[in-house]
């Protein structure tokens, strides 16, 4: 099915008052792209129209094709070069209209309640104009901060997707391994040599291995899925989803946090709107309120980067042991192998110990993309996204 990234929904996002809050409206469909023809080169464009779904386009298709960002940058055109005075004044006019309908409403016989809610809404507007930091640049930040978290998402549900898929060929490996023991047991049985409530147990475990392939299913399905809406596709959509990019296993060692904390102080959105909440701040308490927020925010990025190298570090680990155990496995699969050649273990224990290296192998690739997604997350918290315990 051919990308519908042009009939997409008009999600409207408004970011304005103190509270900043994100007000979400269903309109009617773009008809457009958001960016002009002359923005990108022929060869982008048609990377990002294919039905393909690649990880090194996935920024762009996010920049180009995710609704979310399509209407903030719409929002951001309608109000820039707005000053944090035009913001306060914006606001304000909206409670002098607020105190109108107000008025409008006492003339109204039973419209004293309504003329009181317009009146508490006046006022919660006076209040949030006395106390508004923003201005064209804080949303600007806030918008690019929001586009950076769904390109990680979209980044989470594709590594997610691909696990998935590597889940399950693993799970199928172990229900094979659960029909050969219960196979077995039962043989055991019919000689006497195993009870019936072992049997019992050998079938459930066959069932828990069948039942987990179904859970797979659903997952690479769910992923999918998440990948197609955030990127611009229709959720039935069916592109091809390229395979994970490969990446240098051992650079995990080659962190250096100390400067990756400057460069997340640097780069980190939510830091810089909040130094610029505070340029704008227009009392002096409102600006210590800020410095500590910006202290907070500086303290919390470094905790963050911390975190998420000891993530990449305990990835790595649990990879390097999947890694050895998977090369003693093989070793032992040799032996069996030899052994089968001289007909001192039977078909079953051969077929039992090739599965179980197979196994191991698709457990070793669910341990790389643990790292790669554990690596992924950490570059991106130093590229600015890194959590300050709040909302930009």
């Amino acid at each position: 099915m051919k990308m519908t990234k042009n009939k997409k929904k008009n999600m409207k996002i408004h970011i304005g008052a103190s509270a900043l809050c994100l007000l979400f409206a269903l309109s009617s469909p773009l008809t457009a792209l958001a960016s002009p023809e002359f923005a990108r080169s022929e060869e982008e464009w048609a990377r990002l129209r294919d039905d393909r779904l690649e990880w090194e386009e996935i920024d762009g298709l996010v920049n180009e094709y995710n609704y979310v960002v399509i209407n903030n940058r719409m929002d951001l055109e309608d109000n820039s070069r707005k000053s944090a005075e035009d913001i306060r004044n914006d606001l304000l006019d909206s409670a002098g209209e607020l105190d109108d309908l107000a008025a409008e409403a006492d003339s109204t016989d039973g419209g004293s309640m309504t003329a009181a809610t317009y009146r508490m809404q006046a006022e919660q507007l006076r209040q949030s104009a006395q106390d508004s930091v923003s201005d064209s640049e804080v949303l600007r930040l806030q918008y690019k901060a929001v586009e950076a978290s769904l390109s990680d998402s979209v980044r989470s549900y594709f590594i997610s997707y691909h696990s998935a898929i590597v889940q399950k060929a693993y799970d199928e490996k172990q229900a094979e391994l659960a029909r050969i023991a219960y196979d077995s047991t039962l043989n055991k049985k019919n000689v006497g040599m195993a009870t019936e409530l072992e049997v019992l147990s050998a079938e459930e475990a066959l069932q828990t291995a069948q039942a987990a392939a179904i859970t797979d299913d659903s997952n690479i399905a769910s992923a999918k899925v998440n990948m197609m809406v955030l990127c611009g596709w229709d959720y039935t959509a069916s592109p091809e989803i390229e395979e994970m990019p490969s990446f240098d296993i051992e650079s995990s060692d080659d962190m250096n946090i100390e400067e990756d904390i400057e460069k997340a102080l640097q780069n980190n959105y939510t830091l810089k709107a909040d130094e610029r909440k505070l340029e704008n701040a227009p009392s002096y308490s409102i600006k210590q309120k800020y410095k500590e927020t910006c202290a907070n925010d500086r303290e919390q990025i470094a905790s963050d980067i911390k975190q998420k190298a000891s993530a990449v570090k305990l990835a790595k680990s649990g990879y390097d042991q999947a890694a050895g155990a998977l090369a003693l496995q093989r070793r032992d699969l040799e032996t069996k192998r030899a052994q089968a050649s001289l007909g001192t273990i039977s078909v079953n224990e051969l077929r039992s110990a090739e599965l179980t290296v197979s196994s191991m192998e698709d457990s070793l690739k669910l341990k790389e993309y643990e790292l790669f997604s554990a690596l992924s997350s950490y570059n991106s918290a130093v590229a600015g996204t890194a959590s300050t315990g709040a909302t930009a």
